[in-house]
């Protein structure tokens, strides 16, 4: 029988999961929600044989390629890090101007860091509200550009109900065929029985809805 912690761990791959392709192999952000902290690892795409990279990072959610290799990711408490895909030494590049959710006492609220993604060169993030922000690689700061019309996260991830249920969510941004495109799901997790109930499921093609923001690669001339 998993305790709520245990199957928080061993849930983390599951549910704050985002993954970045380059070559051969798919490099894959993983948390611990018991101690918030996060590890980078990776996946070879011929046989599916993963292995984490470096030491435990800051916990983060949202993977997407970065500069000179790097690989970019968003903290729970909204500072925009690179990742060095060889060592996983991370380096903080700046706040993003999102808030922090790093525990369940943390504020949480509806501009909290949620995930971040990329299409081309660009790098976008959402928060708590599934607002679309487009994210200075350079400087970290992040720029609304308006709602995604994805539902909000509806509670506080991680948080305990009344019928020992938890909560969790799952969101990527990505990049597919020159749109930038989101999908979403929050759901309750019972500890006891490890049955997961869906809530909330969304997907959208963001680059349809703001279609005049650089969220398509291929535009009519």
């Amino acid at each position: 029988m998993f305790t709520q912690q245990k199957l928080m761990v061993s849930l983390a791959f599951v549910l704050i999961t985002a993954s970045s392709c380059l070559g051969d192999s798919v490099y894959v952000l993983g948390a611990d929600l018991a101690s918030g902290r996060g590890l980078l690892g990776a996946v070879d795409l011929s046989t599916g044989g993963f292995h984490q990279i470096g030491p435990d990072i800051e916990g983060s959610t949202g993977l997407a390629p970065g500069p000179n290799g790097s690989l970019l990711t968003l903290t729970f408490s909204g500072t925009l890090h690179s990742i060095n895909p060889a060592n996983a030494v991370t380096t903080a590049i700046g706040p993003t101007g999102l808030a922090d959710c790093i525990t369940p006492a943390s504020p949480c609220g509806p501009t909290s860091a949620n995930t971040i993604g990329s299409l081309g060169s660009m790098v976008y993030a959402a928060d708590f509200a599934n607002n679309l922000y487009s994210v200075n690689v350079l400087t970290g700061k992040a720029t609304l550009i308006g709602p995604t019309g994805i539902p909000a996260i509806p509670f506080i991830p991680i948080n305990t109900n009344p019928d020992g249920t938890f909560n969790a969510y799952d969101e990527a941004l990505f990049g597919a065929n020159g749109k930038l495109y989101a999908t979403f799901d929050a759901f309750t997790i019972d500890p006891a029985t490890f049955t997961i109930s869906s809530l909330l499921i969304g997907s959208r093609s963001l680059s349809n809805r703001y279609r005049d923001r650089r969220c398509d690669t291929h535009r009519s001339q």
